[in-house]
């Protein structure tokens, strides 16, 4: 396939998405019969609620995300396979948005309802450095109840070779943490479950895109290395402002992940994961994965308290 062939249409940027999205959505049910079973399996999928101290994350057992948690990532790994974000190697009846030079795509394996996604139309690295403008102006474009979504090249993202977004329904747990009337313009750190992250609010989205790029600088001076500092965002606009969750990362996976049989927890946190919906691919990790678990998963991937305290510092 080509991209003239997947992308039916062109969602014009600064417009609202939402009737294009609808129509799209639509198409897919009727014409891919992957995406339509990837849906329909959706609404089978086990999911659990788990509290700490008040707050609470869900836990999901979806076995189509199997390909996403067990992705090998390494150079070597993804050189030896095809990039699957590349129209030559989709399946039949994959289609899609034009959007600015990215495609906004249903994903055949959602976690939640309305996922999409989001490539760029070019081969090129998974960076966010240049994208915090599209970033946003694309989650004020989806409109209210959706969030869009970057995972860093090292905390989730499955395809590190191939530049993408993600997209969704804004139903993740730690959204609820958040204040009905935020201070705009301004932010508000988050320690639930053991994670450390920030909120960050804005009514213009040239300053919140701004902001975002700051907080990956002011990360990467905590904890500087090769390459872009480890990370995942979630972006929704609502209310007339646009809200940012970033998750500062200091691993990719959790010790969990590497354990041998009985004590393995098969999770590897992405950006709705450290928003609150941890997903599995298997009945014995979804077992495990209680409060104490997740806790453990949390901290072992996210900033230690004395690393978040110096990273607010670079901030204020």
């Amino acid at each position: 396939m080509t991209w003239d062939e997947v992308l039916t249409a062109t969602a014009p940027s600064g417009h609202d998405l939402r009737p294009l999205l609808d129509l799209l959505f639509a198409q897919a049910q009727d014409t891919w019969p992957l995406w339509r079973a990837g849906h329909d399996a959706l609404h089978a999928v086990k999911v659990k609620a788990i509290s700490d101290r008040g707050h609470r994350v869900l836990v999901q057992t979806n076995p189509g995300r199997s390909r996403s948690v067990h992705a090998a990532v390494d150079p070597a790994s993804i050189a030896a396979r095809p990039c699957f974000l590349c129209p030559e190697n989709f399946p039949p009846g994959e289609c899609g948005l034009a959007w600015r030079d990215l495609a906004l795509l249903p994903n055949p394996h959602p976690i939640v309802e309305r996922h999409l996604t989001i490539p760029s139309r070019a081969h090129e690295p998974q960076a966010l450095a240049g994208r915090t403008g599209d970033l946003v102006q694309l989650a004020r474009d989806l409109g209210e109840g959706m969030a869009v979504i970057y995972n860093g090249p090292r905390c989730g993202a499955s395809a590190p070779d191939h530049f993408h977004f993600q997209a969704c329904a804004a139903t993740a747990p730690a959204l609820e943490l958040l204040p009905h009337d935020p201070p705009v313009p301004g932010m508000l750190p988050f320690s639930s479950f053991g994670r450390h992250f920030l909120a960050l609010f804005d009514a213009e989205p040239a300053a919140l895109a701004a902001r975002i790029a700051a907080a990956f600088a002011a990360w990467g001076r905590i904890r500087p290395g090769a390459g872009e500092p480890l990370g995942n965002v979630l972006v929704r606009w609502q209310a007339g402002h646009g809200t940012a969750l970033c998750f500062p990362r200091r691993a990719h996976r959790p010790a969990a992940f590497f354990a041998h049989s009985a004590r393995r927890i098969a999770v590897s946190p992405a950006a709705l994961e450290m928003a609150g919906i941890l997903v599995v691919t298997d009945a014995e990790s979804f077992e495990r994965l209680d409060a104490r678990a997740a806790r453990t998963i949390y901290e072992d991937v996210s900033p230690t308290p004395q690393e978040f305290a110096a990273f607010l510092e670079q901030l204020l």
